[in-house]
C-alpha cells in the first residue's frame, strides 16, 4: 500500500530494501529480486520512475551475495541505481563486477536503455547539472576513477 500510494502521488524515485517478500518471492531479498522489482513494481503497479537499490554493502546482502554479484543482480533485477555506502573498499569490486557483465552481454540492451532514460528524465526534473568528478581522496584511488570513467564511456555507448 505505501507503494502504491507514493506511486500515485507521483514519487520520482523508489529505494528497494533488502527485505525477504516470501509471498512474492521466497529466494531472493526484495532489492534483488526480478519478481518484486521487474513484476510488482514495475508490470503490477505500473512504476515508471527510478529504482534505486539501498546500500548493497549491507552485512547480511554484503555476506551472502558479495557487493559485485549483488550490485549485477540488482540491476538485472530492475534497478535504476545501485548504491554503495558503508565501505569504499568494495567499490573496485562492484565496479569490475558490472563492467564484467556488460562485456560478457549480461544486461538486456532495452532495459538497460529504459533504465538509462528513466535516470535521465529524473535528472532533468531535478534540475541536475554535471559536475566534475570528486576528489579521488573521496572516491577512492586514480584506478577506481579511471574505471569508473571506463564504465560510464560503456554505458553511455550502450
Amino acid at each position: 500500500m505505501p507503494f502504491a500510494a507514493a506511486i500515485e502521488a507521483g514519487a520520482p524515485m523508489i529505494m528497494t530494501a533488502h527485505i525477504l517478500l516470501p509471498n512474492i518471492d521466497p529466494d531472493l531479498p526484495a532489492s534483488l529480486s526480478p519478481a518484486v522489482l521487474e513484476g510488482m513494481l514495475r508490470r503490477d503497479l505500473r512504476y515508471e520512475g527510478v529504482v534505486l537499490a539501498d546500500d548493497l554493502g549491507m552485512g547480511a546482502l554484503a555476506r551472502r551475495y558479495g557487493c559485485g554479484d549483488s550490485a549485477v543482480m540488482t540491476l538485472n533485477a530492475g534497478s535504476d541505481i545501485a548504491m554503495l555506502c558503508h565501505d569504499s573498499t568494495v567499490v573496485p569490486e562492484a565496479i569490475d563486477a558490472v563492467a564484467a557483465a556488460l562485456d560478457a552481454g549480461s544486461f538486456d540492451a532495452a532495459r538497460w536503455a529504459a533504465s538509462r532514460a528513466r535516470v535521465a528524465r529524473l535528472r532533468k526534473t531535478i534540475g541536475a547539472v554535471e559536475r566534475p568528478a570528486p576528489p579521488l581522496e573521496i572516491i577512492g584511488c586514480r584506478a577506481h576513477l579511471q574505471l569508473a570513467q571506463k564504465i560510464r564511456s560503456r554505458l553511455a555507448t550502450l
